[in-house]
């Protein structure tokens, strides 16, 4: 079975604990979300985030980061 591509959701700007600004770019392949940071990190999100609200909770929660902006 074929996967579908992996497309671009939206862009998410954060500020972690110590004030330094950071951005993510949010990717959807089928109903799997993946978080990348501009450090090269990738991240398979739990199958329970489906919305920005999801998305929001899992960089607060992954990256330690608060969602500051979101861009589409």
């Amino acid at each position: 079975m074929a996967t579908s591509p992996e497309r671009h959701w939206f862009d998410v700007h954060a500020v972690d604990s110590k004030g330094n600004p950071s951005t993510y770019t949010v990717r959807k392949r089928g109903r799997t979300v993946y978080i990348h940071g501009l450090d090269g990190r990738r991240h398979l999100c739990h199958p329970s985030v489906v919305d920005v609200d999801g998305v929001k909770r899992e960089i607060a929660i992954v990256f330690q980061a608060r969602v500051t902006r979101i861009e589409t």
